[in-house]
Parts: C-alpha cells; structure tokens; sequence
C-alpha cells in the first residue's frame, strides 16, 4: 500500500459531509518517543494530521503521521516482538549460545532483533530518515450507557506506506477490533481499552506474530480547562 491511496482515504470521508448533522474536526499533535538498546538508542518525532467526522454516534478518522526516525526505532503495536527484544538485550553470548543449543530460541529472533537495535543499514548510524509513517483508518459507535459511564467500540486498519527499512513503519497492515468503557466523576476521567490486533499483511523482515490481544487503563484529572494530568 503506497502513499498515493492516502488521499483517497481522506475524500472518502467527504460525502458525509453532505449531512447537515455531521460534524468536523482536525486535529494536528505533535510527539517524541524514545527507545534505549543495549547497543545503543532511538528516537521517533511524529507530526500527526487527523481529520474526524462525527455522525449522530458515529465517529470516522484517518490518521497521517509525518515522521523522522533515528537510531532503529522498532515501529508497531506488538509487544510481544519488543518484550523478546528487550529480553535477547540483557543476555550475555554465552547465555544466547545455551539457549540456541536448548532450541528454546532461533538464530533468526537474535538477528532481527540485532538489526532494530543498529538501525536499518545495521552501523548503528545516529542519521535521521524523514517521511510519512503508516496510515491508520478507524471507525468508533458511542453508546451513552448512564450519564457517567459510556462504551465505544470499534475497528481499524493500520497501512504500510511507511518505508519499514527507513523505521518510518512497521513493515505491516494490521486490523484491529477493540472496546474502551469510559467513565467520568466531576474532573476524574477513568477508562478501560481492550482490543485484538491481527496482522494481515507482513513484509518477512517484519518478523511478527500474527495477532495479539492488548489492554490498557488510563486515569486523566482535568486541572483547568485547557489542562489535564494523565495517567
């Protein structure tokens, strides 16, 4: 899936538009995310443009983020590819050696594993590479259960676009199915999210299971109005 499909996924929400109850919003974030290696660390900073479209309790959005990605970043949700990579960090060789001789892991994991720690050209060059990251679609159904407590649920799909080998993507395309039970006290904001990824389309550098279950608990507390503290 290249860049070219982007827009289309963007007009694609244009039709609603027609609708006199829908409603539009464009979000604009901005981030930076750091990662440490044993042989050495990565930084992503992402630009991200999200237009939104709200529809009775419907809500619709694509995502585009622009990026620029240094030191190997390892990009995607799967935590169990990233747990074994931290893992494989803090063992000695000797200690790899037994555990290949026991097959109890594979010469292809400590590989993989060794080339998003050095970076894509495996130098460890500190070299920065910028341009689009993966895509990501979404749709979400609100359900408004009590005055304080609410349930969204819904599903995505997260594209490949990005150039894996520059680590401005995942090097995969990834549905996913998940629900966030959302409760609000006064300023307190408690909520939930569960889901299941499943990875539809891999690249075989990607080096990924195919699907994974995920959860999360958030706690946010709004101080003023345009400020809250999150958890």
């Amino acid at each position: 899936m290249r860049l070219p499909i982007i827009p289309s996924l963007v007009l694609g929400l244009c039709p609603l538009a027609q609708a006199a109850d829908v409603q539009w919003q464009f979000a604009l974030d901005a981030s930076t995310s750091h990662q440490r290696f044993a042989a050495g660390s990565a930084d992503l900073r992402s630009l991200m443009f999200t237009p939104v479209a709200q529809w009775d309790s419907w809500g619709f959005s694509v995502s585009l983020p622009w990026e620029a990605s240094s030191g190997g970043y390892v990009v995607g949700r799967n935590l169990a590819a990233r747990k074994l990579c931290t893992r494989l960090a803090s063992l000695s060789d000797a200690q790899l050696q037994r555990r290949l001789a026991r097959g109890k892991l594979q010469q292809a994991q400590i590989d993989a594993c060794t080339a998003q720690a050095l970076g894509s050209n495996g130098t460890g060059s500190s070299g920065t590479q910028t341009g689009f990251g993966d895509a990501d679609m979404s749709g979400t159904y609100h359900w408004a259960l009590t005055n304080d407590w609410m349930l969204d649920l819904g599903a995505g799909y997260k594209f490949d676009n990005g150039d894996a080998a520059s680590g401005l993507g995942s090097g995969t395309q990834e549905a996913r199915l998940e629900a966030n039970l959302i409760c609000i006290w006064s300023a307190l904001t408690a909520s939930v999210n569960a889901g299941v990824n499943l990875i539809t389309q891999s690249a075989p550098q990607a080096n990924m299971q195919d699907h994974y279950g995920y959860t999360s608990l958030a706690l946010d507390y709004a101080l003023l109005e345009a400020l809250t503290l999150g958890l």
